[in-house]
């Protein structure tokens, strides 16, 4: 993509949940909280999965992790029943 993550980020004013993988190889970390620091959201969580990789091959409780974060911040915003 030709698209600039943190200037496009200036414009995300709905909620927003950022999950960085830390042991992620194909999403550098900084790029996920340098967009994460750029959105214009006020309501915004950052979260960090130690150990994750981008597609959580073999390791199914991370992926679990990352699941159950999102349906949780769903469900505290009435987003998922």
């Amino acid at each position: 993509t030709h698209a600039h993550g943190e200037k496009c980020a200036a414009r995300i004013r709905v909620p927003l949940l950022a999950i960085e993988n830390s042991a992620d190889d194909a999403v550098p970390q900084p790029h996920t909280r340098r967009v994460f620091d750029a959105s214009a959201s006020t309501d915004k969580e950052f979260h960090v999965i130690k150990g994750a990789t981008h597609y959580y091959v073999g390791q199914p409780e991370l992926l679990q992790q990352a699941v159950d974060l999102t349906l949780g911040w769903l469900g505290q915003r009435g987003l998922f029943e």
